[in-house]
């Protein structure tokens, strides 16, 4: 059963829809990716690569340490929360009852968080960090010419894939898990509307909260989510593409991958409009259930013994990758033109989980009601 809100938002009008707008968030969100659709469309191939590695540079110098300890401070915090006694408050009253089961709970869960990345990153990330390792593994000493010695295969193997399931393990979910959280806590205990703003009213104080400044939270919120997305988009856009072009079913060109883009826009807008329960409930298990599938093909067809015994060694290389780069920040690469390892790959992608963090986690919450914090 549909809740009253998305039985609303099914009968609209465009007055209706503007008149409901909040216009100081929402106009500077659009004239913000409105102005940077421009420069990338009319500008990009000119000055864009140079514009965005200079300012990723700044970024990475600058801030990349205070990334890497905000993305180890949610870890520990989420942690903390749910085994501590506050992990029993009840997201919503007492007596609620989740509106979802848990396997449904589950797979919009994974459909948010991880979705078209995991599968393009999943292959794609271990191979480029077998081929390409950070500089703390992939040389492991020097022969007595001084000449680096590199590690063998089978370590690089096993480091690759403990690395990328660093980046796509606990920091990535901690990240979404206390976002989703704060507003799931503020919405359903507090009685705030499930938006961004509310999540810092405990620091600004509600006055604040509704002034300038939370239009300024919901801006940079908005803004940030569109810019995820967008990444998110092209590189399963991409994927798509080299598939078919793989399969000799279609050449790459621009108007395929607009194409692509239109559809997958088309297929999102309409199970958002059909509302959690149908829309987006039967989306994300259709999803998973094909996953499922993928992941037992793979199983069955593929080395089975040798996946089973490959699943245990590498969730041991996680477990050594956790430590040795929860901390990295790579200063010892800080202003080198050909950047680090950890720029390119762990800032990299703290920033991207921070800029889904707002969707992802207001979905978290909005799906999380009448459960555990734990």
């Amino acid at each position: 059963m549909a809740s009253p809100s998305e039985a609303h938002l099914r009968d609209w009008s465009v007055a209706d829809a503007w008149r409901g707008l909040k216009k100081p968030v929402f106009i500077p969100s659009i004239l913000i990716i409105v102005g940077a659709l421009i420069f990338a469309t009319w500008f990009g191939s000119t000055y864009g690569d140079e514009a965005f590695e200079n300012l990723n540079t700044v970024i990475v110098d600058g801030v990349g340490w205070w990334y890497v300890l905000s993305a180890t401070a949610f870890v520990i915090f989420a942690l903390w929360v749910g085994l501590s006694r506050s992990g029993r408050i009840k997201l919503g009253r007492d007596d609620e009852e989740p509106e979802f089961s848990v396997i449904s709970w589950f797979t919009m869960l994974f459909a948010a968080g991880m979705g078209i990345g995991l599968v393009f990153w999943g292959v794609a990330e271990p191979l480029n960090h077998f081929s390409a390792p950070p500089e703390t593994t992939g040389e492991v000493g020097s022969d007595a010419s001084g000449e680096a010695v590199m590690a063998s295969q089978s370590a690089l193997e096993g480091s690759a894939i403990g690395e990328s399931l660093f980046h796509w393990g606990l920091h990535a979910w901690a990240i979404y898990v206390v976002v989703g959280l704060g507003l799931a806590y503020m919405t359903f205990r507090r009685g705030r509307p499930l938006s961004m703003r509310w999540l810092l009213e405990p620091i600004f104080g509600r006055k604040l909260t509704e002034s300038w400044v939370g239009h300024v939270i919901d801006i940079v919120a908005i803004v940030g989510t569109v810019f995820g997305v967008v990444t998110s988009l092209g590189l399963g856009v991409q994927q798509v593409v080299a598939g078919l072009s793989f399969m000799g079913w279609a050449e790459e060109s621009q108007g395929l991958l607009t194409a692509l883009v239109i559809g997958i826009m088309a297929i999102a807008t309409f199970s958002v409009v059909s509302g959690v329960h149908k829309g987006l409930k039967w989306l994300s298990n259709f999803n998973m259930l094909m996953a499922a599938v993928l992941a037992l093909f793979v199983l069955l067809a593929g080395p089975t013994l040798f996946l089973f015994q490959s699943l245990v060694a590498n969730t041991g290389e996680y477990a050594m990758a956790f430590p040795q780069f929860m901390f990295e920040t790579g200063a010892d690469f800080a202003g080198d033109t050909e950047g680090s390892w950890s720029a390119d790959w762990t800032i990299y992608y703290w920033g991207w989980w921070m800029s889904w963090s707002p969707f992802v986690g207001m979905f978290i919450a909005r799906i999380s009601r009448g459960r555990t914090i734990r």
